[in-house]
């Protein structure tokens, strides 16, 4: 969550939905959108890493993909996040949606136009930098909805449910990806991908999003100074709040660890363990499962306080303690069990993070 957002929030102290249910007909029309095109990503997501394998077979080129997708992402966050103050949500959430639809299609093209495989691969680059940059502002826009989108008791319970919508998705995709894969080829699952997008963007486009905007500002160099300063006083905000700028790091710095481990997974999987493929899928799905079931202690137990700080602090260590013992064991027993351990771990975490962020 970017430092405006939460300090809209903070601002605005409560929730702008009028209805007193979760799964209100906003909400819903919102879960589905985001739904379908999750599934559609995921497919791609273990599809597109296993093709970079079989054509470079080069962990380089891997973490060069992950790195060049991400920091787009990183790097206009906190502008995702004053546009989504700024800006009607919904246009952003519909907008963004239709634009990454469009760069699957293109890469599609890429595939039909029977290219060399450089061209292909840099084809993969230039939509994972387009994708990248529209989460950069999809992501902001979605989770300064989602508070005014259903009641404020509800909200950690719209985080939850948006986590297992995204946990059933990855469980399916990557369950499906590699056969996938196998059976129709790259270019149809590229399709597939931008068509769920569209449709995502169909779905979102009858939402109504609540939203208090700022005086409209008139010339480019007035939008500028307004971005600059909604930028400068969410950094400020984060500055004065000591336990929203721990988070922040917390945040970031379990990103910046975790990723490499997801990328490099399927190297480990085939050449470590010696598996094929299809089993880079089932180690992900394992992890997904796990996730979901952190999750769903998340939203049973409903911790609060000390009580979850405790618990956020020993299931940090336990996952990284797993993802060091991965590397100790030569069983695909062993490595499931530990994976499934860090999914548990890792879903507790990510949804205790994303909602102390948010009523911060």
């Amino acid at each position: 969550m970017s430092h405006n957002e939460t300090a809209t929030l903070k601002n605005e102290g409560h929730s702008l939905s009028t209805s007193n249910k979760l799964f209100n007909r906003n909400y819903l029309m919102l879960f589905q959108g985001q739904f379908v095109s999750r599934l559609g990503n995921s497919i791609y997501s273990i599809a597109i890493m296993i093709w970079l394998k079989q054509i470079t077979d080069s962990g380089t080129v891997m973490g060069i993909f992950a790195a060049s997708t991400a920091l787009p992402m990183i790097m206009m966050s906190a502008i995702g996040g004053a546009v989504a103050d700024r800006f009607p949500r919904k246009a952003i959430i519909v907008g963004t949606d239709v634009v990454s639809g469009l760069a699957m299609l293109f890469l599609a093209a890429t595939f039909y136009a029977n290219l060399p495989p450089v061209y292909s691969i840099a084809g993969v680059f230039i939509a994972g930098l387009i994708m990248s940059t529209m989460r950069a502002f999809f992501g902001p826009a979605i989770n300064a909805a989602i508070p005014d989108l259903v009641p404020e008791k509800r909200i950690s319970g719209a985080n939850s449910m948006g986590k297992l919508s995204e946990k059933f998705s990855q469980f399916f995709g990557y369950f499906f990806g590699s056969q996938l894969l196998m059976i129709l080829g790259l270019p149809i699952l590229v399709i597939a991908n931008g068509i769920s997008y569209l449709l995502s963007a169909f779905s979102e486009s009858f939402i109504h999003i609540p939203q208090r905007l700022p005086e409209k500002t008139k010339g480019v160099k007035a939008y500028l100074r307004a971005f600059k300063t909604d930028i400068g006083e969410g950094l400020r905000y984060i500055g004065r709040n000591r336990g929203l700028k721990k988070l922040l790091y917390l945040s970031i710095s379990t990103a910046f660890f975790s990723t490499p481990i997801m990328i490099l997974l399927i190297f480990y999987v085939t050449d470590f363990l010696k598996l094929g493929e299809q089993w880079f899928g089932y180690f992900l799905i394992d992890f997904g499962i796990g996730s979901l079931v952190g999750t769903i202690i998340v939203s049973i137990f409903n911790v609060h306080g000390a009580t979850r700080k405790f618990f956020l602090i020993l299931f940090l260590i336990f996952e990284a303690v797993g993802y060091v013992l991965l590397g100790q064991v030569s069983s695909s027993e062993q490595a499931l069990a530990l994976v499934f351990i860090g999914g548990v771990m890792n879903g507790f975490t990510t949804i205790s993070i994303f909602t102390l962020m948010q009523i911060t």
